[in-house]
């Protein structure tokens, strides 16, 4: 199930209500299975239903597709389901036609024919244990539909031929060349017909990560055979893991597959490819990983429902908590209790799924029970606010409960624990709050829910650090893959504005930028670090200032400066004596154009810059502080450290009565240079370093 149209358009038509065909299911895990009656190419399409119970199931085959969109019943494709007339979307169809045998039948499970789209009771009932239902099929089918340039063939091609080279590596990754761009191999036309392969819908929808996640061996079936009876066969099967392990090989071994034919792999895929007993190491093992790591991860795939956004991934174990983690939860119910998945003797899902609920209850009920598990101040870094209407208006969710349904940026800073961010570790340790006994932080009216779900107001810990001078945004369509050689010169006014800001004379009096020494003969930091603030510090996910990477960074930041043309435009900036001063005591970049060309890689440069600045601004602070920070932050805005979180945070002030002075806004995460590893400490107030603040 990857998207779920309006239910009155889906199933049974007027002419056949559904009460003809559906009956209540027992209680308990029961479900229906279709019997796909064989036929020809062009033979109406007809099924029957049987109701089983799913331990007991005999072997079927479960169905992973996309909807696609429907507007009305018109578009429905009929079909006979038990005799009775019955409409399913294009896309279903076009599968059941693709896997219909020619003289035996097929036992399967689609969701949008086994699940009564029309009582939401048993359509969330089935989606709380929808990954038993694939992990228990005997095969899970990954319809892609045909191909756009009809060459699913040369797809088959390639993820054979690759699985090939990592076999005679005895398969490991790591032990497979790392291919020249010249080799021949990656001159292959053939990489057209991949990428054009990854463009189809399926790769884009939410509900596909669960359904080959829990699947035994997921099959692809890519192409079409509808051409008619004479027509030659465009039809290919590969199994999924095979695709994926090619997607692994490409990002180690064939990284310039991305620039010279633009393939590119959405890194969900593969980072949550195996959800099943067998790749249990893979989640167990990772003690760091939540399931707020999949869920951020996942919130830019698609969905008609936006609770689904939260739903499609409920199969994961790590949505199963120990029922004794939420045991006088603030908010939320009771999840349902399952055992079956991990072995545990009582877990239950991190929330029940309902769709009698708004989107907004859902998502303010899955953040208060992230905030109650370790490092709950996490989830604060997914907050994203698309305008600043949403942001300031005074109905919805409160401003610091993450809205899944949109993603603006590339890279969350503030979740993955791979990234060497502290910024909170100077900050004294926080009295524990009275429900919450482990973190940092509480929730107000903890010992009243109504309260709770009426205020929706979450108290923290934090040191305020400096205020928002100015903010200057990227624009994403300059940040667009693949690169090119022209791709630093389409940024080019906007680094100028930024280094016209950079160089700027702090609005404090008396104060020297941070990154310029207290001595006179002091070199220049500004410039390490405004091209670490344009990465966020980082270079891959590794840290761009640690001993090992930090003169490759420089050099791939001197190299873009020469690409991009910027050293042209300096010189329109700032004056001669002042041009980027001493470059943390080296020469100047008038000198090292040829350094830059030689030793520096720009494309690598630019490809860090865009994992972080796409979506975000860049800003300066009163004090000359450098930060990279939501799009929807402005002037005025407050940087400050919450105790217990990885990065700071931009917080607004807000309007109203001396009775909100201490409330604000949570614009969004940021990095803030200089104010990422625990250099915050107890000299920003209090007796610990820290104030209350209110969230709302």
């Amino acid at each position: 199930m990857s998207s779920t149209p309006k239910p009155e358009v889906v199933g049974t038509t007027p002419r056949t209500p559904h009460n003809r065909i559906y009956r209540p299911l027992p209680d308990g895990y029961y479900i229906r299975l279709l019997t796909l009656t064989p036929g020809q190419k062009t033979d109406p399409i007809s099924v029957t239903l049987t109701v089983t119970d799913l331990d007991s199931a005999p072997p079927f085959e479960a169905l992973s597709y996309v909807w696609g969109k429907i507007d009305s019943p018109a578009d429905l494709v009929p079909i006979t389901c038990d005799g009775h007339p019955f409409g399913v979307t294009p896309n279903l169809a076009a599968a059941l036609r693709r896997i219909r045998g020619r003289s035996d039948t097929r036992l399967l499970w689609a969701d949008a024919i086994c699940i009564n789209q029309h009582d939401l009771e048993e359509r969330g009932f089935h989606v709380s244990f929808m990954g038993r239902i694939y992990s228990c099929a005997h095969r899970v089918l990954v319809h892609l539909g045909p191909a756009p340039d009809g060459r699913a063939g040369d797809v088959a091609a390639l993820v054979a031929e690759v699985k090939g080279l990592l076999a005679r590596c005895d398969g490991d990754i790591n032990n497979a060349p790392i291919l020249e761009s010249s080799d021949s191999l990656l001159l292959d036309s053939r990489w057209e017909a991949l990428k054009c392969m990854l463009s189809v819908p399926w790769f884009t929808r939410a509900w596909v990560i669960q359904e080959v996640g829990l699947a035994r061996d997921p099959v692809v079936l890519y192409g079409d055979d509808d051409g008619g009876l004479e027509a030659e066969s465009d039809v290919v099967e590969f199994l999924y893991r095979d695709l994926m392990r090619l997607a692994a090989w490409h990002e180690r071994c064939a990284p310039t597959l991305s620039s010279s034919w633009g393939v590119e792999f959405s890194t969900i895929h593969g980072d949550w490819l195996d959800w099943t007993v067998s790749g249990a190491e893979a989640w167990k093992g990772d003690l760091d990983r939540t399931f707020l790591d999949l869920v951020n991860q996942a919130s830019w795939l698609g969905c008609a429902d936006h609770r689904d956004h939260i739903y499609s991934l409920l199969g994961h174990p790590l949505a199963l908590v120990d029922v004794e983690e939420n045991e006088n939860e603030i908010g939320g119910e009771a999840g349902h209790r399952d055992s079956s998945v991990t072995g545990a003797e009582e877990k239950k899902l991190v929330v029940m799924p309902d769709y009698g609920k708004s989107v907004d209850d859902v998502y303010l009920e899955l953040a208060l029970n992230l905030i109650r598990q370790r490092r709950g101040l996490r989830v604060l870094s997914a907050v994203e606010h698309a305008t600043d209407a949403e942001l300031e208006t005074e109905s919805g969710s409160p401003s610091w409960v993450p809205m899944w349904k949109q993603s603006m940026t590339i890279c969350t800073l503030g979740i993955f624990s791979g990234f060497y961010y502290n910024a909170s570790g100077g900050l004294g340790k926080q009295p524990p709050p009275a429900v919450v006994r482990t973190s940092p932080y509480t929730v107000m009216q903890t010992h009243d829910e109504s309260a709770l779900r009426e205020e929706k107001l979450l108290r923290v810990a934090g040191a305020f650090v400096d205020v928002v001078d100015e903010t200057i945004a990227f624009n994403d369509e300059h940040l667009e893959l693949p690169w090119t050689v022209h791709s630093p010169r389409r940024l080019a006014d906007t680094m100028k504005s930024i280094w016209q800001a950079a160089i700027k004379t702090n609005p404090c009096p008396g104060e020297r930028s941070p990154y310029i020494g207290d001595e006179p003969d002091s070199n220049d930091g500004r410039i390490d670090a405004l091209s670490l603030t344009l990465t966020a510090g980082l270079t891959g996910y590794d840290s761009a200032e640690s001993a090992e990477h930090f003169s490759e960074h420089r050099a791939n930041f001197r190299a873009y400066r020469a690409t991009s043309g910027l050293l042209t435009n300096v010189d329109s900036v700032v004056d001669a004596k002042d041009e980027y001063e001493h470059e943390a005591g080296t020469q100047s970049p008038e000198a090292q154009p040829a350094v830059s060309a030689t030793t520096g890689n720009a494309e690598k440069f630019w490809l860090d810059m865009r994992l972080v600045s796409y979506g975000r601004n860049f800003f300066r602070t009163q004090r000359g502080y450098f930060g990279l920070g939501p799009r929807t932050m402005r002037r005025g805005d407050q940087c400050v450290v919450l105790a217990g979180a990885k990065v700071p945070f931009v917080l607004r002030q807000a309007r109203g009565d001396s009775g909100t002075k201490d409330r604000r806004r949570l614009v969004g995460e940021c990095y803030l240079h200089g104010i990422m590893n625990g250099e915050v400490t107890g000299s920003f107030g209090g007796d610990d370093g820290t104030v209350q603040i209110e969230l709302f």
